[in-house]
């Protein structure tokens, strides 16, 4: 993707308005193909979405969706939708809509019917499979910003909250921690992602 074309489409964007829709709890474990499967639902709607590449890391998805709301007015009514589980704006995963007043609006009401009607809709006719521990402990459930280090002398990964009151180094399996209380989960759509049940803590890695 051409490079100006990027600072172009962001400043374009940057000074629109914000809003977030936060995302289901029991929906978190697959927040990664959000933007993916809105896409199909604003076509089935006869909008025409078309994606963005973001630079790497720190996303759920490596794309923003753009969609005109108003064909009449392409430039005015254009808005922005992403998918972020950035802790230091929000710190629960969710999905957002940028643009100008009405087409804003109308594009919140999008995310909002599209999580109510499909997307959580999804999760429930999928109760007959084994629930996550996302879905065991509903708003239960609190999501940590960590940060990985690298211990000098074993070069074992381990990571850790910004102060040190929580973290954890994984086993060499990958799949628990050295100390027990924390589990390693994958799933298709966002990859591995880490839980404490006795705390009721969940962890994202950042994507790289």
């Amino acid at each position: 993707m051409c490079p100006d074309f990027h600072f172009a489409a962001w400043s374009a964007m940057a000074s629109h308005g914000h809003r977030d829709v936060n995302l289901p709890p029991a929906t978190w474990h697959r927040a990664s193909s959000f933007l993916g499967e809105f896409n199909v639902f604003l076509q089935a709607l006869g909008f025409s979405p078309w994606a963005v590449d973001k630079e790497r890391g720190g996303h759920l998805t490596n794309f923003w969706l753009y969609c005109t709301m108003d064909r009449s007015s392409p430039a005015k009514s254009q808005v922005q939708f992403g998918c972020t589980n950035f802790a230091a704006v929000n710190p629960i995963p969710h999905a957002y809509a940028r643009g100008k007043g009405k087409h804003l609006s109308a594009a919140v009401d999008l995310l909002e019917n599209f999580i109510s009607e499909v997307w959580a809709f999804q999760e429930q006719a999928q109760g007959d499979a084994e629930p996550t521990p996302a879905q065991q402990h509903d708003e239960n459930w609190h999501i940590l910003d960590m940060r990985q280090f690298v211990c000098p002398s074993t070069e074992r990964i381990w990571f850790s909250c910004e102060d040190g009151s929580i973290w954890f180094m994984p086993r060499e399996c990958g799949t628990s921690s050295l100390c027990g209380e924390w589990r390693a989960y994958r799933d298709a759509g966002c990859g591995v992602w880490w839980c404490n049940e006795r705390s009721g803590h969940l962890f994202f890695p950042v994507a790289v």
